[in-house]
């Protein structure tokens, strides 16, 4: 008996699923037990087998081609990136060495660029001192002969003005010596009136030596302004009893002139007011002027 059975299903690329029949032969056909027959393959199976395989045999082999030329690719793209790696790493290699290089070439500039700004100083500073003493020196020659000139024009000028000066001075003096001499006995009174209202010993000492002026035994008798009486007091009254033996009169005069006094005895009087000894003294100055 033989019977057709479905064994399997061939698929691959440009085939079409088909059912693979297996005929197999039962009762009279089989063997004796433990004997192994071979299958029999229907010729349109086996067909589409040996089909089925070549196509594989024929994938197998581009793919081996494809992997052989997917490793040469892989090991083309290894070798390249090792080559970009090393001369990327020469590239930061010779960056570096660069930059140090750049580092060191800018000090240097720094250095020159200082040491050319120094010298640049120095030439300017030389330069300006000798410009200094070169201008000096002929300044100073050319300013010793303007000195010199002016000097000597100067002079001339001042001995004309001395010569004219000392001529108006004569003249000036011979016209205002009078007013000169007045005008320093003003002030004289104003300080010697100042300097005897200060000091009370000066109005002593003038009243004593013209009471002693007085000569003769006779009685004294003081005319002294008021204030000036006021002012004695006590000292009044010593000198009466120092001239005790002529007596001693003391009149209150506001005609006498403060620190001044007028003693008068029967012989004669002595003037010993301030006025009548400035007025003396006057008298005699301006006789000296020429001014009587």
């Amino acid at each position: 008996m033989t019977t057709l059975t479905a064994k399997s299903i061939l698929k691959g690329p440009g085939l079409q699923a088909r059912p693979l029949l297996v005929r197999s032969t039962f009762g009279d056909e089989m063997g004796a037990p433990g004997e192994e027959r071979a299958p029999s393959i229907d010729p349109a199976a086996a067909s589409l087998l040996k089909r089925a395989q070549a196509h594989a045999d024929r994938l197998t082999a581009q793919a081996q081609v494809e992997l052989g030329r997917a490793r040469a690719e892989a090991e083309e793209l290894r070798r390249q990136a090792k080559t970009q790696l090393e001369e990327a790493g020469e590239i930061i290699t010779f960056a570096a060495e660069a930059r140090r290089m750049l580092a060191e070439a800018r000090q240097q500039a720094v250095a020159l660029v200082a040491e050319a700004e120094t010298q640049v100083e120095a030439i300017h500073t030389a330069a300006h001192q000798q410009g200094l003493e070169e201008g000096r020196a002929i300044g100073r020659e050319e300013g010793e002969r303007l000195a010199r000139e002016q000097l000597a024009h100067d002079l001339d000028v001042a001995h004309r003005m001395a010569a004219e000066l000392l001529e108006a001075r004569h003249e000036l003096i011979a016209s205002a010596e009078p007013q000169i001499v007045r005008l320093a006995l003003e002030v004289a009174r104003v300080v010697v009136a100042r300097e005897v209202d200060a000091d009370p010993d000066i109005l002593k000492g003038s009243l004593t030596r013209a009471m002693l002026k007085a000569a003769g035994d006779e009685r004294l008798r003081l005319r002294l302004h008021p204030d000036d009486v006021h002012r004695l007091g006590d000292y009044l009254d010593t000198l009466a009893a120092r001239f005790a033996s002529r007596g001693v009169e003391v009149i209150p005069d506001p005609t006498v002139g403060r620190a001044g006094v007028i003693v008068e005895t029967r012989s004669g009087t002595v003037d010993a007011r301030l006025e009548t000894q400035l007025d003396k003294i006057e008298h005699s100055m301006l006789a000296v002027a020429g001014e009587a």
